[in-house]
């Protein structure tokens, strides 16, 4: 015989419960947005002192700088995926691997 278990709980508590089984679920989430929200800001100053970066590595012998900078910048930040992705992916305490 079957029954159906069906009790109140408030929303507030049902909200906290979730994001904490996100978190112990996905520990490494919050450092991808992290990474992610870097980036932009790296692509955004990229954008907005480009112009600055070419005059100051000109002199150096460095004449696509600007470019070069954008260049590894995406790289790091795909690499940074990769390496955070790969850390989620690994078994945490108490789990093992199928």
């Amino acid at each position: 015989m079957q029954r159906e278990l069906s009790y109140q709980i408030p929303f507030k508590r049902l909200r906290k419960v979730g994001r904490l089984v996100c978190r112990e679920a996905f520990p490494t989430m919050q450092l991808i947005w992290l990474l992610l929200a870097s980036y932009l800001a790296g692509i955004i100053g990229l954008v907005v002192f480009g112009n600055t970066l070419s005059e100051w590595l000109t002199p150096f012998g460095i004449r696509h700088g600007v470019e070069f900078l954008f260049v590894s910048l995406v790289l790091l930040a795909l690499a940074g995926i990769w390496v955070l992705r790969r850390l989620q992916s690994q078994p945490g305490e108490g789990t093992r691997r199928l």
